[in-house]
């Protein structure tokens, strides 16, 4: 699903404890003209309390976050509200996290070694085979 080619941007809130991540995904993500970031967390508490209130289209999120992990953090927010997409990024990509995610409802699971390609098909909602 691509909400950008109705003319709707999908809103964003990015998850990431790390400031220079954060920075990079804020200033490559800007240049994609069918998403909006709408706000941005360094923590799990922060960001349900954001995502509460700018009620975005798409959560993505860290796997490591200071008050918790990024797995514990969308299962919290599909309980709130459980047509969020979400997607976790990490650099623990192992098959034991990433059965992890899904189940808890990731709709993506993108190692941080991965291409830009493989990130924003994985926000939209895309399918992208995988190398390898």
């Amino acid at each position: 699903m691509d909400d950008g080619v109705r003319g709707r941007k999908l809103r964003l809130l990015v998850v990431d404890d790390h400031p220079a991540a954060l920075g990079g995904l804020r200033l490559r993500l800007s240049r994609e003209p069918d998403l909006a970031i709408v706000g941005e967390a360094t923590a799990a508490e922060e960001a349900v309390r954001l995502a509460i209130q700018l009620q975005p289209d798409v959560v993505l999120a860290d796997l490591a976050l200071p008050d918790g992990d990024g797995i514990d953090l969308i299962g919290r927010l599909h309980e709130l509200a459980p047509g969020l997409r979400s997607v976790i990024l990490t650099l623990d990509d192992s098959p034991e996290q990433r059965r992890r995610a899904f189940r808890t409802g990731a709709m993506g699971f993108v190692g941080k070694h991965e291409s830009t390609d493989v990130l924003l098909a994985a926000i939209r909602g895309w399918s992208v085979p995988r190398r390898g």
